[in-house]
């Protein structure tokens, strides 16, 4: 055995490499013939050789070194237990009772105080104590009031138009414009004449049309496209408004940027993506002004293929894919995107890239004193004190690996007890180290009101509260934004697994806009005009794929005559023949609502029009109808359109 394995009694589990391992006596199952041989057994069990040091349990020491140089540093005074206890009301101890009230208004912790042994940590610790000093009091400090407007700018005032904004086309319209059809009709034509000796060019009714269907294909996801023109699998929605010989030659030339790639600079490696991104961002700007908090998070494309920019974050719901910046508010609006080009040692001006990344984002909406929260990922210290020169507010959970005050982060906590300090030069920051009933959260702060707070949080599936401190509520209650904005942009996902990486970011750009849409639609469009219709996300992207379809048809031969609904839509289960087993598929309406698809529902229950539809959920079938008839309405009215024009 080498010297990295592990020495292990049968049964026990335990390692002899362990510190805290007691090797017991074993007791001999048969009897002893002699004196001598239980002598000489003992002798021999007494010289054996103990097994050499691992890797593991040197690991275990040193953690354990780690952790009583930390106890060795706390401040012994327990001001917390002096001030429940009966001691705080003797007259004697007036003196201890100044202290501990002085030491309470840092938190229920007790902060570490003992400088490190060594040279170099000593330092840094005593540039911490200087910035973050403990042995004073705190000075009272309350953020700077919020007076800038918010809600639809000059471009979005035209919601008083109440007859045209009462279906969801023209919110889409704020977003996807003239600007962005016209750039996706230009570049299309060019890559459709290069391939097509016979190409036909496509306008923007064409293309508009085209996006339309890509909002369908998110209700009936297919595995490959032609699925939707199958004969008996096939899809009317689909095939009565396309031939598949002129959707497919539109679907391979869709292109955003033909042009050739700049430099092979990293900043370059996504060229053909930003033209459209930078319209978009302009168009969600000039649509909606934000309100006082803005979150700051990662957002992740899913793609299978090979890309410069491909990254992968196991901590993430979409592990692999594309990274995108995304700056939202709580409700799940999107202001901006900006593009991931994946690892890079590019610095500008010495800035780190996350650090420049958040200042560009957030730059046009500084001097108004919002609120940007921020997860772990890009908190630190440099960046707070850049957004406060741009009169910016932050609040902020900090990585364990990153700078951060080293009596805060040291402080013993028990749960449900915190420690935080006020910085010296800008007395609106704090540094909080928070321990809940579950773990232990760092927050940098320039938004929290000091003196420092107690609150009672509560979690969302519970009803017990507990004991916080004023920054963890004020993180809590925006830190969700840009999570609530992917789910919308998920919910009616057109997203279909490419090897072309424009097209998955192009699908992701529709689900934003749709998503902003119905933001817009739910938020502002109900308040103006009373007892507007749609109700869900999901209706409202089905009449938006009708709006944006309209009366459109690129067949090269009239459709079918409409078959009733009642002989178009039955519920049937197929009959069992000896010999021959009925394949079992995904039901179409389980699989659109649900995110894992191992969890989805398969069954060889089918509708007559071609789609599986389980029978174990009896609102899968109603939602089926539901979503049936209104593709049905649209088929009859193109049918009897077709009749008139025989």
């Amino acid at each position: 055995m080498g010297d990295n394995d592990f020495y292990y009694y049968f049964g026990t589990g335990e390692s002899k490499d362990d510190p805290d391992y007691i090797e017991e006596e074993r007791e001999s199952t048969a009897p002893s013939s002699s004196a001598s041989s239980s002598a000489s057994s003992s002798t021999s069990s007494s010289k054996r050789r103990q097994p050499p040091a691992t890797p593991e349990s040197q690991l275990k020491q040193l953690q354990k070194e780690v952790k009583s140089r930390k106890e060795a540093t706390i401040n012994p005074f327990d001001h917390t237990a002096f001030l429940a206890s009966d001691e705080a009301k003797n007259p004697a101890n007036e003196s201890k009772l100044a202290e501990a009230k002085r030491l309470a208004q840092f938190g229920p912790g007790r902060m570490a105080s003992q400088l490190s042994a060594d040279e170099a940590t000593a330092e840094k610790q005593k540039a911490d104590l200087q910035d973050w000093p403990v042995d004073g009091s705190i000075t009272p400090t309350n953020p700077p009031a919020f007076t800038a407007a918010s809600g639809p700018l000059p471009r979005a005032n035209r919601f008083l138009n109440k007859d045209r904004f009462k279906t969801p086309l023209p919110y889409f319209n704020l977003f996807f414009d003239d600007d962005v059809i016209g750039m996706l009709v230009e570049h299309t034509n060019i890559v459709g004449r290069s391939k097509y000796d016979d190409w036909k060019d496509c306008d923007a009714r064409t293309i508009r049309a085209l996006i339309g269907t890509m909002i369908r294909f998110g209700k009936f996801p297919a595995t490959a496209l032609p699925t939707y023109w199958h004969p008996e699998r096939g899809w009317d929605p689909v095939r009565r408004v396309w031939s598949q010989r002129r959707f497919e030659r539109i679907w391979w030339s869709l292109h955003m940027d033909t042009s050739d790639r700049p430099s092979a600079a990293a900043k370059h490696r996504l060229w053909n993506i930003e033209p459209l991104l930078n319209l978009l961002n302009r168009n969600f700007a000039a649509t909606l002004q934000p309100p006082r908090n803005l979150i700051m998070d990662e957002t992740m494309i899913a793609y299978r293929g090979k890309h410069e920019s491909f990254v992968t974050i196991p901590d993430k719901p979409i592990k692999r894919g594309f990274e995108l910046r995304t700056l939202a508010d709580s409700d799940g609006y999107i202001y901006r995107l900006k593009l991931c080009v994946g690892k890079d040692a590019e610095r500008r001006g010495g800035v780190p890239i996350l650090q420049q990344t958040v200042l560009d984002m957030v730059r046009d909406y500084g001097g108004e004193w919002r609120i940007i929260t921020m997860d772990a990922g890009f908190t630190t210290q440099a960046l707070v004190e850049e957004l406060l020169k741009i009169q910016t507010l932050a609040v902020g959970k900090v990585n364990p690996r990153w700078t951060f005050p080293f009596h805060v982060r040291n402080a013993l906590l028990l749960p449900n007890q915190w420690a935080y300090a006020q910085h010296k030069a800008h007395h609106e920051m704090s540094a909080t180290a928070f321990t809940d009933h579950k773990r232990r959260s760092e927050y940098l702060s320039t938004a929290t009101p000091l003196p420092m707070t107690a609150v009672q949080l509560q979690p969302v599936h519970s009803e017990r509260s507990f004991p916080a401190p004023s920054v963890a509520e004020e993180y809590n209650k925006t830190c969700g934004g840009v999570d609530k904005a992917n789910n919308l942009a998920a919910q009616h996902t057109t997203h279909r697994k490419h090897m072309r990486p424009w097209m998955t970011f192009l699908e992701y750009f529709v689900n934003c806009a749709m998503a902003n849409a119905w933001v817009l639609y739910d938020q502002f469009g109900r308040q103006r005009t009373r007892g507007l219709p749609i109700r869900t996300l999901d209706e409202f992207g089905w009449i938006l794929s009708d709006e944006l379809i309209g009366t459109f048809k690129a067949r090269d031969r009239q459709g079918r005559k409409s078959i009733p609904l009642s002989v178009k839509h039955e519920h049937f289960c197929p009959p069992r023949v000896k010999g021959v087993r009925n394949p079992k598929e995904h039901c179409i309406i389980c699989r659109s609502r649900s995110k894992n698809q191992e969890h989805d529902c398969k069954t060889i229950w089918r509708c007559t029009c071609g789609v599986a539809v389980c029978n174990t959920n009896p609102n899968c079938w109603t939602a089926h109808l539901k979503a049936a008839r209104i593709f049905d309405q649209n088929d009859d009215e193109f049918d009897e359109n077709d009749a008139d024009d025989d």
